[in-house]
């Protein structure tokens, strides 16, 4: 398997695809805390109850927001701390083989072992490597909890953040389930949008362009090596 920094990033429209739909959502991301990517899975309903009642899934939301500012935000963190910090809270927070699963959709199952692997690797590299230098211009922008509630077997957080001179607040939907490693996120709605939904729709788009799974880790490798050296 060619290394990452031996892949320039091709002249295809698949990789114009890519680029533009990572741009695309810049704005939203960086204002929900963490991008998700950034974000994360809508995932079918178990049925069994999250079991994180309405104390435990707040402070959980308040904990991250609170975390990605004061680790994230500082200028006078390097890019490599910056990078390792990122690593750590997507670790902290969020499955990302439930959403890396979600978002390549009926292709998981088409797709090798082989390629389930790496695309869970450069999922999470390209979360990483965007979204880490991006939160140098993140500060606390005041995130209000509205309510929490269940849903098919989920625990709901609403919230609002604060936009400083950018209008009303937005409206934040934290989907939260528990884990074998704890609460993590599976959802981040943002004005009514899946984050999970639209980058799961865009790489399929990618994929259908491409014919196949392994033309997404092409592009998706080759995105990786111009964040790398940008």
């Amino acid at each position: 398997m060619p290394r990452v920094s031996d892949v320039k990033t091709p002249k295809t429209k698949d990789a114009d695809v890519l680029m533009y739909c990572m741009r695309r959502h810049f704005v939203a991301l960086l204002s929900i805390v963490i991008l998700w990517p950034i974000v994360n899975a809508v995932v079918a309903s178990t049925g069994i109850p999250s079991g994180i009642d309405q104390d435990e899934a707040e402070s959980f939301i308040r904990a991250l927001s609170s975390q990605a500012a004061r680790s994230l935000s500082s200028h006078d963190l390097s890019d490599t701390k910056r990078i390792r910090y990122f690593q750590e809270l997507l670790a902290a927070t969020i499955d990302l083989e439930t959403i890396g699963r979600f978002v390549l959709g009926r292709h998981w199952r088409k797709a090798t072992e082989v390629e389930r692997l790496e695309f869970l690797k450069l999922f999470e590299d390209i979360t990483v490597y965007t979204w880490s230098k991006r939160f140098m211009d993140y500060s606390d922008q005041g995130l209000t909890v509205i309510r929490v509630r269940p849903e098919e077997g989920d625990t709901v957080v609403e919230s609002t953040l604060r936009q400083p001179q950018q209008g009303a607040p937005l409206s934040v939907l934290w989907r939260l389930r528990r884990s074998e490693k704890g609460i993590r996120v599976t959802d981040i709605v943002v004005e009514g949008v899946s984050m999970a939904v639209t980058y799961r729709s865009e790489y399929s788009a990618v994929i259908q362009h491409s014919g196949s799974v392994a033309g997404l880790l092409v592009i998706l490798r080759a995105k990786i090596d111009a964040l790398k050296n940008p």
